[in-house]
């Protein structure tokens, strides 16, 4: 389980990480798209989403088939809650990088609670030829909660709820995985 110190140097670092990666599509895409996108990551680290989803919008415009933009663009807009923004820009996405696209949509309908289209795309990513282990090894984990969920919301009578008293519902005694 991750510390409070390491989740908030976790998304900045994976942020980091993302950028370099995405760095490489930035030579085939318009001077201005990249100009706009730059500007997008340095809003998005600062945190003002709103500046961040204007800059990675206009690369976007500027270069329809910037991946990185697309995907920058739907963490925006998952950070906003805007679970349909963000699932269309990454289907967006996966037009042009099938294996980026799919995994950031599957991940975040999961998120939005949206099983049937994360099963969907995540089915899809685990069978893209080189996909990295690690990324398959987590939507097979992420396949079988969305499998679960769609069942278990399938079920005629919903599970009893109850309180069972201080002893087990204890705020400090609960454990979130």
């Amino acid at each position: 389980m991750l510390t409070g110190v390491s989740c908030r140097m976790r998304k900045p670092f994976l942020l980091f990480l993302f950028t370099i990666a995405a760095s490489y599509s930035t030579w085939a895409q318009s001077p201005s798209a990249v100009r706009a996108y730059r500007k997008g990551i340095e809003a998005r680290m600062s945190g003002d989403l709103a500046k961040a989803q204007q800059q990675f919008v206009r690369a976007t415009k500027k270069s329809a088939d910037y991946t990185a933009a697309w995907i920058q663009l739907g963490q925006v807009y998952a950070e906003m809650s805007q679970c349909d923004m963000s699932l269309n820009a990454y289907a967006k996405a996966s037009v042009y990088s099938p294996r980026q696209g799919l995994f950031a949509m599957g991940r975040q309908a999961l998120n939005c609670g949206m099983y049937e289209r994360a099963d969907s795309a995540l089915q899809v990513y685990i069978r893209i030829p080189n996909a990295p282990k690690r990324f398959v090894e987590d939507a097979e984990r992420w396949i079988a909660n969305c499998e679960f969920a769609m069942q278990a919301l399938s079920e005629q009578d919903p599970p009893r709820i109850q309180d069972l008293g201080e002893e087990v519902n204890r705020l400090d005694a609960s454990y979130f995985p």
